[in-house]
């Protein structure tokens, strides 16, 4: 027997497995922010194209193209 196959593995719970993390813990996430700075995004502009994206969910366009 190898060293290797002694070793136990742990592994950690993964809540995000079966979904998404929410919004206000992506947005909060500070590598999130590195990467925003990095290339150039400010906060407001994420914000803006968020809200965007959401106003069609909102109003229920997003099933009715599907249907």
């Amino acid at each position: 027997m190898s060293s290797n196959s002694s070793r136990r593995i742990v592994r950690r719970p993964q809540p995000f497995l079966h979904g998404e993390p929410p919004l206000r813990e992506v947005l909060a996430d500070p590598v999130v922010h590195a990467v925003m700075r990095r290339d150039g995004v400010s906060f407001g502009h994420l914000l803006n194209v968020i809200a965007a994206a959401q106003a069609p969910l909102r109003r229920g366009l997003c099933c009715s193209a599907a249907a």
